[in-house]
């Protein structure tokens, strides 16, 4: 009997199974027949129609679209009512409907796109720049567009053969700021883009003079090696490889000028320039940069007479000679003089903006440099300042804090004439056991000094005194009076509003508890003569 029951529980069970299926495969089969396909298939038109080529064809694959074309492919999910979303370009990759994965564009042993890639134009300004970075690298190979374009390919061949996918191929060799010949492959793996719309998930494949190899530029570095502009860095001379950096974990990526290094735990790029990869030390070694490299400047002797700091005293940019003899040192080699007596001391300076010696607010001369140990953060790229000193005619360092408040926005010193000239590299002083770096400056507007200082460990103390310098508040005694006008502080945003906020709130609740107060006593005074009243009536 009870067998007997079991089996038809058995018989029940897969019965219902096999109708729960038929109802799955007819409502999927329902839904596959709603489908419009060529509705759908409008609507996947890559950003870069004419790169792309003709259409291959069209596979859905659940909810998943992909509409292959010639030299790529474009995907994109279904909505719930059937609304096309998630729309994506891939170039130099099909969908393998049998696999069910998007694969590589082959012709026979070569990547299909080499074609495209060996046959991209070359923009005027390769000429020009080829033979620049040729002498600056001491490279001897003779301009010819096409050997760069086919160290290019097989770096894409090699990213290819890796599983990483670079997109597709833009149409022409190009320059960027002046230091770098590349080739850019838009709709790839990588995540970062040029803007949001034609440009996106850039990788960058450059040629270097230094290697006679061509690397890769994507991810994370891409992005800053963007925002801080190719010609800090120049090339790249090295994939992306592990690194450790002052004990952490990362990945590095070396440049003919510097590095980058993107630590594994996520958190802030370090950038380095001035420094070089050596292969056989398996470290970065400091850089000295020649005279040319580090005076480059779009002033002249005319436009120094323009800046009220330094008209009307003589300074040249050029050495001026006599008879074979320097008789005046030139602003370029007061720069560079500086930045020799830096490399010197063990202090790495960096490499100059692409700006050059150039005027801060038309009033400063000034040279602003990235990548150097001066850990300042300045204008979003500079972490290190040179001015020169008209008075004395020397040039003197602005770095660390002390550089970041006077980029601070809301404190007067965005502008030169607010700032003056450093009459003095920092310095440091131990006071009452608190370590003191300070900076002097004088300010030929105002007819005074001011003075900017900050204390070790305590970066919120960084504070601005105008009307002295740092020696003569010391001596006047001023240190520990923390509310004496002449000083302000570097405050978080929520602390200035909090101090903003408090007195208003002090003062509003004063003015309620202020009117209660008088309310109260003059109910108190109209019951007074309505309770004597009550009191006679009562007699």
């Amino acid at each position: 009997m009870t067998s007997k029951i079991s089996k038809k529980i058995i018989i029940l069970a897969l019965s219902l199974i096999l109708l729960i299926a038929a109802a799955f495969c007819a409502v999927n089969v329902t839904a596959k027949a709603d489908v419009d396909e060529s509705a759908i298939s409008s609507k996947l038109i890559p950003v870069r129609e004419t790169e792309y080529g003709a259409v291959v064809g069209l596979e859905i694959d659940g909810n998943n679209v992909y509409k292959n074309y010639e030299n790529g492919c474009v995907t994109a999910v279904l909505g719930a009512d059937g609304t096309v979303i998630n729309i994506r370009d891939y170039g130099g990759v099909n969908y393998n409907a049998t696999t069910k994965k998007l694969e590589f564009l082959k012709d026979g042993t070569d990547y299909k796109l080499k074609s495209m890639i060996l046959g991209s134009s070359v923009e005027g300004a390769v000429k020009n720049t080829w033979a620049k970075l040729s002498e600056q690298f001491g490279s001897e190979v003779e301009y010819n567009p096409g050997y760069a374009l086919n160290k290019i390919y097989e770096k894409y061949a090699k990213l290819c053969d890796s599983g990483y996918n670079c997109g597709i191929a833009t149409d022409e060799l190009s320059v960027w700021d002046e230091s770098v010949i590349k080739l850019d492959f838009y709709d790839g793996d990588s995540r970062y883009g040029f803007d949001s719309s034609r440009r996106v998930h850039v990788t960058t494949i450059a040629y270097s003079f230094l290697k006679d190899e061509a690397y890769a530029i994507h991810d994370d570095v891409f992005n800053f090696y963007r925002e801080s502009k190719a010609g800090s860095l120049s090339e790249p001379i090295s994939d992306t490889f592990d690194y450790v950096e002052n004990g952490v974990n990362g990945t590095v990526q070396a440049f003919a000028l510097g590095y980058i290094f993107c630590p594994e735990e996520g958190g802030n790029l370090v950038v380095r320039a001035g420094t070089r990869w050596n292969e056989e030390t398996q470290k970065f070694e400091l850089l000295e940069l020649s005279y040319d490299d580090l005076t480059k400047s779009e002033m002249d002797d005319a436009a120094i007479s323009d800046s009220p700091y330094y008209a009307n005293k003589g300074y040249t940019m050029d050495d001026v000679y006599e008879n074979n003899k320097l008789v005046k040192e030139g602003i370029k080699t007061k720069f560079y003089n500086k930045y020799l007596s830096l490399i010197e001391s063990g202090f790495n300076p960096g490499i100059p903006d692409h700006e050059g010696i150039f005027y801060w607010d038309t009033e400063l001369l000034k040279q602003a440099y990235v990548g150097s140990d001066g850990t300042g953060n300045a204008w979003g790229r500079t972490n290190m300042m040179l001015i020169l000193n008209p008075e004395d005619g020397k040039v003197y360092t602005v770095y660390g804090e002390i550089l970041n408040l006077v980029d601070k926005a809301g404190h007067g010193l965005g502008t030169a004439k607010q700032l003056g000239y450093p009459t003095s590299d920092p310095k440091t002083k131990v006071i009452n056991g608190l370590t003191y770096t300070y900076q002097n400056f004088k300010r030929p507007f105002y007819n005074d000094y001011s003075s900017i200082y900050t204390i070790e460990n305590r970066k919120q103390l960084t504070r601005h005194i105008t009307g002295g310098t740092f020696e003569e508040l010391i001596s006047d005694g001023k240190m520990e009076k923390a509310n004496n006008p002449k000083y302000f502080y570097v405050m978080e945003p929520w602390l200035i509003s909090l101090i903003c906020v408090l007195p208003v709130v002090f003062a509003g609740v004063g003015v309620i508890v202020y009117f209660f107060v008088i309310k109260k006593k003059k109910v108190q005074k109209e019951e007074i003569p309505q309770a004597a009243a009550a009191e006679r009536t009562e007699e």
